[in-house]
């Protein structure tokens, strides 16, 4: 069976969730939703492999795949931080060999830099870390530091009771009336610009996932906060973007 170039594509990002997604049995999944056969689907993920998109671990039944990620890490002190600095020689640089769409790197840039600028604004951190890993589907951006935690640090500044308000809160994108207390905007709406957006301060997680706020509670503890983010390539998002340029004209 000959599939034309569009099927052909749509096979490939298949394949790819599939792997991203740790599906078990998707050559049989992706013969069956295509409608071709086993052969062909494991030609075509060979190709994957050979292109350096997969990677293939074990032998046999015991056979896996992931996507292959590529990273690049970053750290220095809290008290120098300076996220232009940071965007323009760590990330940006990384990012741009892969053509990404403009889209997708203001969404980068953004989510990055406001990130970034908490620490430093917010944090009480000695220490930040950083990562940025790309695969084949997506950039993932992870920023960590080791200060006060982003929920305490709301909790306190808009005397709320408890740090699990700070994520109602947060949830709602209304923690800016007040220029002096503007800790939250920005996560608000990197929040709204990626595909998957995820806290962990202390024993409280707020994750953004398709449109949708979770609040969590772990019986571990995590000291500092840990901010990860996730954009699609692909993603044709400009909605929260467009808004961020009007804000920035306006002020």
């Amino acid at each position: 069976m000959r599939l034309s170039e569009n099927q052909k594509k749509a096979l490939r990002k298949r394949f790819l969730e599939l792997v991203f997604e740790k599906k078990t049995a998707f050559i049989k999944h992706l013969a069956d939703e295509f409608n071709i056969s086993r052969q062909m689907a494991s030609r075509y993920l060979s190709s994957l492999v050979k292109e350096g998109l997969v990677k293939r671990d074990g032998r046999g039944r015991g056979t896996s795949y992931r996507l292959v990620e590529v990273e690049h890490s970053y750290s220095g002190p809290a008290g120098e931080l300076d996220e232009n600095r940071v965007w323009l020689s760590e990330i940006k640089p990384h990012l741009e060999r892969y053509e990404l769409p403009q889209n997708v790197m203001d969404i980068c840039h953004y989510g990055t830099t406001e990130m970034l600028n908490n620490i430093y604004e917010h944090a009480a951190a000695q220490k930040y870390y950083g990562k940025v890993s790309v695969n084949a589907l997506t950039v993932t951006i992870l920023v960590i530091d080791d200060g006060i935690g982003i929920f305490r640090k709301i909790k306190e500044e808009f005397d709320l009771a408890e740090p699990r308000d700070a994520i109602i809160e947060l949830s709602k994108g209304k923690l800016t009336t007040d220029e002096r207390h503007h800790t939250g905007e920005g996560i608000f709406f990197a929040s709204r610009m990626m595909d998957a957006f995820i806290i962990l301060s202390g024993k409280l997680s707020f994750q953004t996932w398709r449109g949708e706020d979770w609040l969590l509670e772990s019986s571990k503890r995590i000291e500092g906060t840990a901010i990860k983010m996730e954009i699609n390539r692909d993603s044709d998002r400009t909605e929260w973007v467009d808004k961020m340029i009007k804000r920035a004209q306006t002020t």
